[in-house]
């Protein structure tokens, strides 16, 4: 999988790649590169990505629920589990 990113408007831009659930990101123009899955064993694969307001973190999200956060990017929570009632 490949997807570019990046905000409309601006010069951001990163493209994700996933191959067994782990995922490298490359940071490309001003984007910040703050991390990435590619050193994790995931249960599922990276199916998004979504930065955040200031543009310094984003979320990665995987196809199980599994959400990472990195930068300035808060963690929340996931949607990992099993589900309730």
């Amino acid at each position: 999988m490949s997807r570019a990113t990046g905000r409309r408007g601006d010069s951001e831009n990163g493209v994700q790649t996933a191959g067994g659930g782990a995922v490298q990101l490359f940071a490309f123009g001003d984007a910040g590169f703050f991390g990435s899955t590619g050193d994790r064993q995931l249960n599922a694969p990276v199916v998004g990505i979504s930065a955040t307001p200031s543009g310094r973190g984003y979320w990665l999200t995987a196809a199980g629920g599994g959400v990472f956060a990195f930068g300035d990017a808060p963690f929340i929570g996931s949607l990992v589990g099993p589900p309730t009632g």
